[in-house]
């Protein structure tokens, strides 16, 4: 865990997913999630099997959030 500041905005507990088995496992088993998980080097994300719906932020490589999408 590590915390991080998203253009101007204080995410206070940022989940770091660099491994391939975080990745994998991601939120899978979690009824809720209210901190961020980041996955590095990832180009896209899927919510197959997801209990609920994620707001997923589309980031460049200088951090600036280039856009956020909800994901069902």
């Amino acid at each position: 865990m590590a915390q991080l500041v998203v253009n101007g905005v204080d995410v206070s507990v940022v989940h770091i997913a660099n491994t391939r088995a975080l990745r994998r496992t991601g939120l899978l088993g979690r009824s809720s999630f209210t901190e961020a998980m980041w996955l590095p080097g990832i180009k896209s994300v899927h919510t197959i099997r997801m209990q609920f719906a994620i707001d997923v932020a589309h980031v460049d490589k200088a951090g600036k959030v280039l856009r956020v999408q909800t994901m069902k």
